[in-house]
This record gives structure tokens, C-alpha cells and sequence, in this order.
């Protein structure tokens, strides 16, 4: 087991959520279910990090769609529910096993990929003899690196999804700067 300081912070957020839990369910009106997904954004698919290695990466990617009332989401990926903390850090461990990285001249082991670790959480209760559900979701983005051609010394394969990974990021840096334009327009 990590010291506290030497947890990351998907580990100390989840360790954070599940000590809330048990200090709240001492109640029998108070239920929680928790839910993981784990995604990998690699080479512009879209693969699912809690399926076999082999499986990932056979599967040609998964579709990002349009949920009218939900949003974005990433159609087949699967959810895992979990029932403690020891049980989400299995399933972090086990996507980050399923990770794909590569040896750069810097990096041994160079992640060539942004990962989206979410939790959907639910809690319900009573109130007034009302049953009453909030529903929240945290989204945790591992994002790669920018990559520099001469720097790594990269060719091939490699170069291609170091350029994927700075085609990604620049796309990102876009929607970011539109949404804070957007947002500083907006009166409050």
C-alpha cells in the first residue's frame, strides 16, 4: 500500500468518496451505488481500458455519440459497479495494465494517450416520506503529453501517434478557448 502522499489522485479521490460513504450509511433511508468507467482516447479511437488488452485494442475502437438530455458519451463502454475502495483501486490497476505506451529517448514508458476514468455515483434517500435520488458524475482525464519529433526521436508508428496526440490537444486547447469565450459572455 502507497503512503498518502504518494497516492495519485484518482486513488485519493475514490479513498475520499467511499470514507463519506461509510460515515453516511448508517442509516437504513441512505442508500449509495457507485459506478466505474474507464476509457482510453489512443491514435483517434476510442477503446474500453476495463476489457482484456487483447480485446481492447481487436475491437477497432468504440463510438462517441450524442445523448440529447445526458450529453457526449462513449457507446459500449462498459460500467463496473464497485462496491468499496479496494474494489475501485482493482479496476484502476486493472485499466492502467491495459494502457498502451511506448519507450521514447525521454520516457520508458510514454503514455500515447489521453484516459477518461469516471465515476457515477448515486445517492438516495428519504425525505418527508418522499424518496428523493442525486446523481453525480466526476470525470478524471489523464491527458498525454505533447510530443516533439526531434526531442523523442521518434519515427514511424511512433511519430504518427505523437502526432494524433498533438492534433488531440490542440483540438482540446480550441474547444477550451471557445467555452471561455462563451462563458465570459454570459451574465449572471
Amino acid at each position: 500500500m502507497y503512503a498518502k502522499e504518494e497516492k495519485c489522485l484518482i486513488s485519493q479521490i475514490c479513498e475520499g468518496l467511499f470514507s463519506k460513504i461509510s460515515e453516511r450509511s448508517t442509516s437504513n433511508m441512505v442508500s449509495f451505488r457507485t459506478e466505474v468507467r474507464y476509457g482510453m482516447f489512443f491514435n483517434m479511437y476510442v477503446y474500453d481500458l476495463l476489457k482484456k488488452k487483447t480485446v481492447v485494442m481487436e475491437s477497432g475502437g468504440l463510438r462517441v455519440r450524442e445523448h440529447p438530455r445526458d450529453g457526449p458519451y462513449v457507446e459500449n463502454l462498459s460500467k463496473h459497479f464497485v462496491h468499496d475502495y479496494s474494489n475501485m483501486e482493482e479496476l484502476k490497476t486493472a485499466g492502467n495494465a491495459n494502457r498502451i505506451t511506448a519507450r521514447t529517448r525521454i520516457n520508458d514508458s510514454s503514455s500515447g494517450s489521453h484516459d477518461i476514468f469516471t465515476i457515477c455515483f448515486t445517492h438516495k434517500w428519504f425525505d418527508a416520506e418522499l424518496p428523493r435520488e442525486r446523481m453525480s458524475k466526476i470525470h478524471l482525464v489523464d491527458l498525454a503529453g505533447s510530443e516533439r519529433a526531434d526531442t523523442t526521436q521518434t519515427s514511424g508508428i511512433r511519430l504518427k501517434e505523437g502526432a494524433n496526440i498533438n492534433k488531440s490537444l490542440i483540438t482540446l486547447g480550441n474547444v477550451m478557448s471557445v467555452l471561455g469565450k462563451w462563458h465570459s459572455k454570459q451574465d449572471y
